[in-house]
């Protein structure tokens, strides 16, 4: 489902090369808002399935994180994230959500996604 037609038309100049454009940064003529976004949503839809191959790869099941701590996978998206560093900051994310959730979070640093105690230094949810 598409949130906002501003930002999927923003995402479609910026590739406006790789759906056939001319110049960088220009939607082709031939295309209608209405085919743009469709080429949006379907370069969202096989990034997003790049991004849940990823998470299978390391046992984070999207579909049941999602469910209880929601990541916004269209800001990565839309923010340019490949779909390697997208599953890296969800994966924090959720780690992070599930040690707050059962008491254990990092108390050392605001934001740090690795539980209570953990050695080394803390590192950023986010």
């Amino acid at each position: 489902m598409l949130e906002s037609c501003t930002a999927e038309e923003q995402h479609a100049r910026n590739a406006g090369d790789a759906i056939g454009g001319g110049n960088a940064g220009t939607i082709p003529a031939i295309l209608s808002k209405e085919d743009q976004m469709t080429v949006t949503s379907t370069e969202y839809g096989s990034w997003l399935k790049k991004v849940e191959e990823v998470l299978i790869s390391i046992n984070m099941r999207m579909d049941d994180w999602q469910k209880t701590w929601r990541f916004d996978f269209r800001r990565e998206f839309e923010a340019g994230a490949n779909a390697n560093d997208a599953a890296a900051k969800a994966n924090r994310h959720w780690w992070h959500q599930q040690n707050k959730a059962i008491g254990q979070d990092c108390r050392k640093a605001p934001g740090c996604w690795l539980p209570r105690d953990h050695q080394g230094d803390c590192e950023p949810g986010s």
